[in-house]
């Protein structure tokens, strides 16, 4: 029984290593260049293991967007969730998180930027699209939430409001897919990116 438990466990790990192999080959040589050969490479299996475990890349693409994340937008929705914060702050935390986050978390800006540049790439990658589009659903949701005990600037309403945070986080995204230098890696300079866009639209 033992050797089958464990049999289980070596399974389990070694789908996930291929998972953050194949988000980082996705990240670093986009689509057309990432390959089962060098993804195997990476998790340091055999080429035959990545596909026991995923028939195809768009079946990788798409297990690693959806269980990524799954759990890595979670301190992000936390912070819009916090009912205790006034709602500007609480967008000030979910923008320095998200620019933390891509500063100082490798998975994180592996998901983000293979969500935002690769997955489009991947024509059939309908499920992996979705659950990006669930996710940022769910952001959308909780940032609307926050706006609703918010004085805006004049001319700025609830969906402008939405509309511009979301472009930030896509701006931000490709900001750290193609000149990572410029996003502040401190929680100073993350605060006062934050501070200064959402108070663009907020009082």
């Amino acid at each position: 029984m033992y050797p089958m438990k464990r049999s289980v466990v070596e399974a389990r790990e070694t789908r996930t290593s291929i998972l953050a192999a194949g988000l980082a080959s996705f990240a670093e040589l986009g689509w057309e260049r990432t390959t089962f050969v060098g993804v195997g490479a990476r998790a340091g299996v055999t080429r035959g293991a990545v596909h026991h475990h995923f028939p195809d890349k768009v079946s990788l693409l798409t297990a690693g967007l959806d269980e990524g994340w799954a759990d890595a937008a979670a301190p992000l929705l936390e912070a819009l969730a916090a009912r205790d914060v006034p709602g500007g702050q609480r967008l000030v935390e979910f923008v320095a998180g998200y620019v933390l986050a891509l500063t100082g978390d490798d998975r994180f800006r592996r998901l983000a930027i293979v969500s935002t540049i690769v997955a489009p790439q991947a024509v059939a990658l309908e499920a992996g699209l979705a659950a990006k589009r669930r996710g940022m659903s769910a952001w959308e949701d909780g940032i609307r939430e926050a706006l609703t005990d918010t004085a805006f600037r004049p001319g700025v309403t609830a969906d402008i409001a939405v509309l511009a945070i979301v472009t930030l986080i896509h701006g931000l995204t490709m900001t750290a897919a193609t000149q990572p230098e410029l996003l502040p890696a401190d929680t100073a300079g993350a605060h006062g990116l934050a501070t200064g866009c959402v108070h663009g639209l907020v009082a």
